[in-house]
């Protein structure tokens, strides 16, 4: 007898239906995984270099005018810096920090990949021979909604 009976061909349909589907779940874990360590990555870089900007930024400076020592934290940095048009003024705007120089208009320090939920510099002095020293806080998670994720940043810079 020639040609496939009816239970061959949905034996072989049924087959051929699970080697396609896990073909698919395969290639489509492998977009995903993909996908979120391309926002894993994008959070990390962009937390390392906001960091290096605010070292650049404190290290060497004269005066750091806002937020003063001893107040309350602020969600914006103002700094003198010799070099540079002053002042230096670290702020957020819509979950993007910006730096901005004298009067010029701020420029953005991360892109639209991650979101800075809270940001907060306290200012402190701990002796007459050493310079101020600003701490910092922030939140930044990334904006991938399959698979979200946050980091803190809690750092110490000091202006010597």
């Amino acid at each position: 007898m020639k040609g496939f009976t009816l239970i061959e061909t949905l034996i072989y349909s049924a087959i051929l239906v699970i080697v396609l589907g896990g073909i698919f779940m395969i290639f489509y874990s492998i977009m995903t995984t993909s996908e979120s360590l391309r926002y894993q990555i994008e959070l990390t870089q962009n937390t390392k270099f906001l960091e290096q900007k605010l070292k650049w930024a404190l290290t060497g400076a004269e005066e750091i005018t806002m937020p003063a020592i001893g107040s309350a934290s602020s969600p914006t940095l103002w700094i003198n810096k010799p070099g540079v048009a002053n002042p230096l003024v670290f702020d957020i705007d819509n979950g993007i920090a910006r730096i901005a120089s004298g009067s010029d208009t701020p420029v953005p320090l991360t892109n639209d990949f991650v979101n800075i939920t809270t940001i907060s510099f306290e200012t402190f002095s701990f002796s007459d021979s050493t310079g101020s020293t600003v701490r910092i806080r922030a939140e930044i998670e990334n904006l991938y909604e399959i698979a979200p994720a946050t980091t803190s940043l809690d750092l110490f810079i000091s202006t010597q």
